[in-house]
Protein backbone atom coordinates (compact mmCIF):
# COMPACT_ATOMS: atom_id res chain seq x y z
CA UNK A 1 0.00 0.00 0.00
CA UNK A 2 2.85 2.20 0.41
CA UNK A 3 3.60 2.74 -3.30
CA UNK A 4 -0.13 4.18 -3.38
CA UNK A 5 -0.23 8.29 -2.84
CA UNK A 6 -3.32 9.67 -1.03
CA UNK A 7 -5.58 10.56 -3.10
CA UNK A 8 -4.96 6.74 -5.25
CA UNK A 9 -5.29 4.83 -1.78
CA UNK A 10 -8.42 6.87 -0.98
CA UNK A 11 -9.86 6.52 -4.65
CA UNK A 12 -8.72 2.55 -4.27
CA UNK A 13 -11.08 2.13 -1.23
CA UNK A 14 -13.72 3.95 -2.86
CA UNK A 15 -13.18 1.42 -5.53
CA UNK A 16 -13.23 -1.81 -3.35
CA UNK A 17 -16.07 -0.25 -1.40
CA UNK A 18 -18.42 -0.07 -4.25
CA UNK A 19 -17.26 -3.69 -5.36
CA UNK A 20 -18.22 -4.80 -2.52
CA UNK A 21 -21.37 -3.31 -2.29
CA UNK A 22 -22.43 -5.01 -5.90
CA UNK A 23 -21.15 -8.12 -4.56
CA UNK A 24 -23.14 -7.97 -1.89
CA UNK A 25 -26.37 -7.35 -2.99
CA UNK A 26 -25.75 -10.49 -5.99
CA UNK A 27 -25.22 -12.94 -2.71
CA UNK A 28 -28.59 -11.12 -1.43
CA UNK A 29 -30.19 -12.24 -4.64
CA UNK A 30 -28.42 -15.33 -4.23
CA UNK A 31 -29.75 -16.28 -1.01
CA UNK A 32 -32.99 -15.39 -1.87
CA UNK A 33 -33.07 -17.93 -4.79
CA UNK A 34 -31.68 -20.75 -3.02
CA UNK A 35 -34.32 -19.70 0.07
CA UNK A 36 -37.25 -20.03 -3.05
CA UNK A 37 -36.11 -22.76 -3.70
CA UNK A 38 -35.60 -24.82 -0.79
CA UNK A 39 -39.59 -23.21 0.21
CA UNK A 40 -40.42 -24.88 -2.98
CA UNK A 41 -38.87 -28.29 -2.06
CA UNK A 42 -36.14 -28.52 -4.60
CA UNK A 43 -33.47 -28.62 -2.18
CA UNK A 44 -34.13 -32.19 -1.25
CA UNK A 45 -30.66 -33.95 -3.27
CA UNK A 46 -29.07 -31.74 -0.94
CA UNK A 47 -30.87 -32.07 2.94
CA UNK A 48 -28.57 -33.44 5.22
CA UNK A 49 -30.85 -33.45 8.35
CA UNK A 50 -31.75 -29.80 8.93
CA UNK A 51 -29.19 -27.81 7.02
CA UNK A 52 -28.32 -27.85 3.53
CA UNK A 53 -24.96 -28.87 2.41
CA UNK A 54 -22.92 -27.84 -0.94
CA UNK A 55 -19.38 -27.98 -1.11
CA UNK A 56 -18.29 -25.50 1.20
CA UNK A 57 -21.51 -23.93 1.36
CA UNK A 58 -23.91 -24.75 4.75
CA UNK A 59 -26.97 -23.63 5.25
CA UNK A 60 -29.84 -23.49 7.91
CA UNK A 61 -32.60 -22.00 9.09
CA UNK A 62 -32.53 -19.80 12.26
CA UNK A 63 -35.09 -17.87 13.66
CA UNK A 64 -34.80 -15.19 15.89
CA UNK A 65 -37.17 -13.58 18.68
CA UNK A 66 -37.57 -9.87 19.50
CA UNK A 67 -39.44 -8.33 22.33
CA UNK A 68 -41.86 -5.45 21.87
CA UNK A 69 -42.03 -3.25 25.09
CA UNK A 70 -44.48 -1.00 26.66
CA UNK A 71 -43.96 2.49 27.10
CA UNK A 72 -43.43 2.21 30.74
CA UNK A 73 -39.91 0.28 30.16
CA UNK A 74 -38.95 3.10 28.18
CA UNK A 75 -40.08 5.67 31.03
CA UNK A 76 -37.91 3.65 33.18
CA UNK A 77 -34.76 3.90 30.34
CA UNK A 78 -35.58 7.76 30.33
CA UNK A 79 -35.85 8.25 34.26
CA UNK A 80 -32.53 5.82 34.91
CA UNK A 81 -30.60 8.27 32.14
CA UNK A 82 -32.37 11.30 34.04
CA UNK A 83 -31.18 10.32 37.41
CA UNK A 84 -27.51 9.21 36.41
CA UNK A 85 -28.23 5.33 37.13
CA UNK A 86 -27.69 4.57 33.15
CA UNK A 87 -24.06 4.43 32.51
CA UNK A 88 -23.43 6.02 28.91
CA UNK A 89 -19.92 4.83 27.25
CA UNK A 90 -18.33 6.83 24.32
CA UNK A 91 -16.25 5.04 22.11
CA UNK A 92 -14.32 7.05 19.04
CA UNK A 93 -13.82 4.94 15.65
CA UNK A 94 -13.22 6.00 12.16
CA UNK A 95 -16.21 5.51 9.87
CA UNK A 96 -15.97 5.59 6.35
CA UNK A 97 -18.89 6.51 3.85
CA UNK A 98 -18.85 6.07 0.16
CA UNK A 99 -21.52 7.51 -1.71
CA UNK A 100 -22.87 5.74 -4.49
CA UNK A 101 -21.82 6.44 -7.73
Amino acid sequence: MTHLDNEELFDEYVKITDQIKALEKYKALLADAINDRRENNLLEDFRDGTNWKHQRLTMKMATRRTWAYSEAVASLKALEEREGVATRRTTTYPVFTVKDA
